[in-house]
């Protein structure tokens, strides 16, 4: 019997004691652990750089083009470009991106950034599609060149009119609602160059219609 009571209070005293301990510390690391790494996830999730993006409307995939989508939706490099926002003509051997002189070359960026331009290219919310045209004519000074193997798609922007092109076979299309996220795109790309970094978050044009066309003539008799 003494036996059988010494092993008894031996399990009580290793099942009460010192498991729970063994057990709370284990689960105050893991807790730890969730509360760190919470952040992180949520981020993750919100800024489109985990998750695969939507897939792109017929009138996105339209203005950007097929072979372009399909290089956005995988690329994995960003070359970043400054560029002449000048009409003078381009002299022979004179390097540019769709048909614009490059007047200086950025770091390229990687997978992050290149995430991040996709999320905001393939959303057709992003655009103003339907909006009145705006009278201005672009003078591009920032191009991105996403790449996926050995294919790449040219992403040329106005903040100036806050235009953009892909598609040099498309005109220009209005960027508007996502002026703000491709300035600090822009100024990540060129944090040295003052007049990229004078760019500001407010388009020129509002978002009404009124600066964009002519206003409709009042008709004195409705007075």
């Amino acid at each position: 019997m003494l036996g059988s009571r010494s092993f008894g209070s031996a399990l009580r005293s290793h099942s009460v004691s010192e498991t729970p301990i063994r057990y709370f510390k284990t689960m105050k690391i893991l807790l730890l652990m969730l509360v760190l790494a919470g952040p992180g996830i949520i981020a993750s999730r919100t800024d489109g750089s985990e998750d695969p993006p939507l897939p792109p409307s017929e009138r996105v995939l339209q203005f950007l083009g097929r072979d372009a989508v399909s290089v956005i939706t995988e690329a994995k490099r960003v070359e970043v470009f400054r560029l002449d926002p000048s009409e003078r003509p381009l002299e022979p051997g004179e390097p540019e991106v769709s048909g614009y002189r490059v007047i200086a070359t950025g770091r390229a960026k990687g997978k992050d950034f290149a995430a991040r331009v996709r999320t905001l290219l393939l959303d057709e919310r992003n655009y103003w599609f339907k909006g009145p045209s705006k009278i201005c004519k672009p003078a591009p000074t920032v191009a991105f060149r996403l790449w996926h193997e050995r294919k790449h798609a040219d992403v040329v922007l106005c903040f100036e009119c806050t235009m953009l092109q892909v598609n040099p076979e498309v005109y220009f299309e209005d960027f508007d609602p996502i002026r703000p996220d491709l300035v600090r795109l822009a100024k990540e790309a060129f944090p040295r160059d003052p007049v990229i970094q004078k760019l500001g978050d407010a388009s020129p044009f509002p978002t009404d219609s009124s600066p964009l066309l002519p206003p409709p003539a009042t008709d004195p008799k409705s007075r």
